[in-house]
């Protein structure tokens, strides 16, 4: 016979005024805004971000603490259903046919309008509302809630397919090379040996599966670049690295720049900068047309598109900054040391500096960083069979790249979850922080 779980009395009641007392820190913080929006690329933002975390961890535990432990790990177990739910109502098109501050849409509309069975929509939505995405205010009326409009955002919204689609094959065969091999556990550097050449039946790494074979997929994967470093998901590198400091005509190398989401920011905050983005040929022509749709010359004008071969000779010599914000986290140490020694030989002692904007795998105490995080790092071992790095591990690439140019770290500037390693020749480099 089972017997009852019940959790410690004396332990739930600590939790449960620790909670209390992390929600009054949040509401007082709240107050100080005077009821205004916060931008989460403001510092405000970044705190009530924080804070905002720190209510949801601390309840997290909590759920932990009072769950029955079997249920507790049979909900582990089903939470991709979660993921092909929210896919599915994202492919059939739902998010749009809900108007924001409308009446609500009956299932018998969305039946409609999708061609799909009443009977799936409907468990698909109930699925979604378990997980407080779409909410219904009135019996049978479906509406957005503050979490499904943001489905309705481009970038996002490919962001939250990709997370599912392209994850979900990388899932079905584990972390593995084969998985019919004895050693299906044990991992290698090489990224053509990665899960992701298994499930998407190919011998090329990600990047290139995507640049050559399934484009489509790419140009979805380059939106959802642009989803997630858009939003508070990520700490914006303006927060970490003053750049206000850099004097006027500063120039920015952003290497594997993307869709110019850091530099778009950048230049609209800080008036004396100017940009170039490199990237693969074809992230740069659909990037630089899409920033020509939706901002001014006063943005356009000051950012330029290159299309560049990370691994290549780099063209731009002696720029104020060299930037590669998550793009060392995508290669294997050997690629890493190829890059930085590249910018490194174009480098001016007198005031070039490269910035790594990377996930540093800072000392942490478990349960305390960002879920996200963890979860990214198994993403990255499946797809490239990468590890996100710790300081020392950055510093031993840096050092094997340094070579005759004798480039350094001279200072960490922690963020949130990731941070900025400023790197210089030695002959402008101090002491390393």
């Amino acid at each position: 016979m089972s017997t009852l779980y019940l959790p410690d009395a004396d332990m739930l009641l600590t939790m449960s005024d620790g909670i209390a007392e992390q929600v009054r820190k949040y509401a007082d913080m709240q107050r100080a805004c005077n009821g205004r929006s916060s931008d989460f690329t403001s510092q405000q933002g970044q705190m009530l971000l924080n804070q905002a975390e720190a209510v949801a961890r601390e309840c997290r535990k909590l759920q932990a603490l009072v769950s029955e432990p079997k249920d507790w790990m049979v909900q582990a177990a089903w939470s991709y259903c979660d993921s092909v739910a929210l896919s599915a109502a994202i492919e059939m098109g739902i998010p749009t046919l809900i108007k924001p501050g409308g009446k609500g849409v009956t299932l018998s509309y969305l039946a409609t309008c999708t061609n799909a069975s009443p009977a799936l929509i409907k468990r698909i939505m109930r699925l979604c509302l378990n997980r407080f995405i779409f909410t219904e205010c009135s019996a049978g009326y479906y509406h957005h809630n503050q979490h499904s409009l943001q489905l309705l955002d481009t970038n996002f919204g490919s962001l939250v397919h990709y997370l599912f689609k392209s994850r979900r094959r990388l899932a079905l065969w584990r972390l593995s090379r084969s998985h019919r091999s004895p050693e299906r556990f044990k991992t290698s550097d090489d990224p053509t040996e990665a899960a992701f050449g298994v499930a998407f039946q190919t011998k090329l790494p990600l990047y290139e599966y995507y640049h050559s074979v399934d484009t489509e997929r790419g140009r979805r994967f380059s939106r959802a670049m642009a989803g997630h470093y858009d939003g508070p998901l990520d700490m914006p590198i303006e927060l970490i690295y003053p750049f206000d400091d850099l004097p006027d005509g500063s120039t920015i190398i952003d290497i594997g720049g993307g869709n110019g989401q850091n530099v778009i920011r950048l230049v609209k905050s800080h008036p004396q900068l100017v940009a170039i983005v490199q990237d693969h040929v074809s992230v740069i022509s659909n990037a630089e047309n899409m920033v020509k749709e939706s901002y001014g010359e006063e943005i356009v004008g000051r950012i330029t598109w290159e299309a560049h071969d990370y691994y290549a000779q780099q063209p731009r010599k002696g720029a104020d900054i060299y930037l590669l914000s998550h793009v060392l986290m995508d290669n294997n140490d050997e690629k890493c040391v190829k890059m930085i020694q590249e910018i490194a030989k174009v480098m001016d002692p007198a005031k070039s500096k490269l910035l790594i904007h990377d996930f540093v795998d800072l000392p942490r105490t478990v349960g305390e960083g960002a879920r996200l995080l963890d979860m990214l790092d198994l993403h990255m071992i499946a797809s490239l069979n990468i590890y996100s790095r710790t300081e020392s591990e950055f510093d031993s690439i840096i050092e094997r790249a340094a070579g005759d140019w004798g480039l350094a770290r001279h200072k960490t500037w922690p963020g949130r979850g990731s941070a900025v390693l400023e790197l210089r020749l030695r002959s402008t480099c101090g002491s390393t922080s």
